[in-house]
């Protein structure tokens, strides 16, 4: 496309009129291969590529968003949304997260977070999680700006609360067990939902829930739940849960709870490390490589159908025992 608005042109050393075209591009930007759409400015006397700050912005903008793409990271308009969301500003929300003053700020104007800071953000967007962020940490901002960001947070927490059949069985198989007298990790957290799906499809015959796991470092991990509750670390999710499931579900998750909910995320880690399914997926890797390969719905199928079978377990109650036989291997 021809532009009358002449620019300056270096080679030819004078203003001139120039034609503009939008085409892919693929570039290199920290060890990733990225491909966006770039605006390319031509000189029509010389047809040399030419400079326009403008243009090149844009450019910079697109590059940045399907680098985000590409890792996963939190992108500015979603960022933006959050803001709104929950009525705070940029700097009241970096203060209550502990950070930086203009790291939100320079997050909205293009720089790039890091994979961590990315899913803390994104793991706000859960109210009960920004409500816990808030309550632990009012005390880093300005009383009015709690009050406006309260008042936002208590419209979705009471929407939240009166049930809970709108979400997954994944998410309410996560709330039936944060929900019970058990210190729970985000680590355990993710275990717990591990076995949850293996001897519910051992002892019932189908999968209790459709989302795939991840072989990741520390053992299994749900993606779809994992950002709900990162903000804990390795600390007790302290959230006030509540769920939406039959007791055919329940019976089960009574009896994982009772077998696996006494140990921690790091036994529980080690129990997981042990078993085919996580070590399947992980074929090739490195013990500290990161990983998102998928453990299959199958393999876990498979390998608790034959742990049903091995070690005699007949109902909910008789898990206790593959606990029990794991501690005495492992530990």
């Amino acid at each position: 496309m021809k532009n009358s608005n002449k620019v300056y042109c270096e080679f030819c050393e004078e203003d001139t009129n120039h034609t503009t075209i939008k085409e892919d591009e693929t570039i290199n930007i920290n060890g990733i291969e990225i491909t966006f759409n770039k605006i390319k400015n031509h000189c029509i006397n010389c047809n040399n590529e030419i400079y326009i700050e403008s243009d090149n912005i844009k450019n910079v903008k697109n590059a940045n968003m399907e680098y985000r793409k590409k890792l996963g990271l939190i992108q500015v308009n979603e960022i933006n949304t959050l803001l709104s969301k929950y009525n705070i500003g940029k700097t009241t929300l970096a203060s209550l997260l502990g950070w930086g003053e203009i790291t939100i700020v320079r997050y909205i104007e293009g720089s790039t977070p890091s994979k961590e800071y990315s899913d803390i953000l994104k793991s706000l967007d859960y109210p009960i999680t920004m409500n816990s962020l808030l309550e632990k940490n009012k005390g880093k901002i300005t009383e009015i700006a709690y009050k406006k960001c309260k008042k936002k947070l208590n419209g979705y927490l009471d929407e939240t609360s009166f049930d809970n059949f709108s979400d997954t069985v994944l998410e309410n198989v996560a709330y039936y067990f944060l929900s019970k007298d058990y210190e729970i990790t985000q680590l355990s957290l993710q275990k717990l939902l591990y076995y949850a799906q293996g001897f519910y499809y051992a002892l019932r015959g189908n999968y209790l829930f459709t989302e795939d796991c991840q072989a990741w470092v520390h053992g299994p991990v749900y993606t779809a739940i994992y950002p709900k509750y990162k903000l804990f670390g390795y600390e007790p999710i302290k959230s006030e849960c509540s769920y939406n499931l039959s007791e055919e579900k329940t019976s089960v998750l009574d009896g994982v709870l009772k077998a696996f909910g006494c140990y921690n995320g790091k036994i529980l880690e080690k129990f997981t490390h042990s078993e085919t399914p996580w070590n399947k997926a992980r074929v090739g890797k490195k013990d500290d490589e990161l990983s998102n390969e998928i453990i299959s719905k199958d393999s876990i199928a498979k390998y608790f159908t034959n742990v049903v079978q091995k070690y005699d377990i007949s109902n909910v109650y008789d898990i206790e025992g593959y606990s029990s036989t794991l501690k005495n291997k492992i530990l």
